[in-house]
This record gives structure tokens, C-alpha cells and sequence, in this order.
């Protein structure tokens, strides 16, 4: 029960830092019509510089927007809003 605890514990303060680090370094958000494949990036917590072709890390499975995530730490790190009708 005492492990249960802990990890509940570690868990909750894990949360709270997540809430913290996303409201200081949140990912730089665009228009689609903005958005190219081959435009520089970099991600604020890695300093890790390429586009997102070469991040590998392109969500599209969402219907509103494109996400692009740090291949080293996986920060999001730019989102691509779909034009709304």
C-alpha cells in the first residue's frame, strides 16, 4: 500500500509540473495557410533545430489541427490550425 502512495504521490506533483512547464514554454501556434514542411523549427526545451519533414513527429490524426513534436524530448512544439468553415 505504502508504494500505491508514493507513486500516487509522484504522480500528482508530476501533473503539477507539466501545468507549470506547458504555461511558460507553450508550442508556437499557426495558421495552416502558414504552415510548410520545410520551415525551421526549434524546440525551447532542447534547442534541437530542423523542419518538420525531418522531425518525423507529424500528428495529423486531428480534425481541427497538425501538431509537430521535438524528435529528441517529444515537446509539442508547433501547432497548425485547419482553416474552420
Amino acid at each position: 500500500m505504502k508504494k500505491m502512495i508514493i507513486y500516487l504521490d509522484l504522480t500528482f506533483w508530476q501533473e503539477i509540473g507539466v501545468l507549470e512547464f506547458m504555461s511558460k514554454l507553450p508550442a508556437r501556434v499557426i495558421d495552416y495557410s502558414n504552415y510548410d514542411e520545410n520551415m525551421e523549427i526549434e524546440c525551447s526545451i532542447c534547442n534541437r533545430k530542423g523542419t518538420p519533414k525531418t522531425s518525423g513527429w507529424i500528428d495529423t490524426d486531428s480534425h481541427y489541427c497538425l501538431s509537430v513534436s521535438c524528435p529528441v524530448c517529444e515537446k509539442m512544439i508547433l501547432v497548425a490550425n485547419y482553416a474552420s468553415a
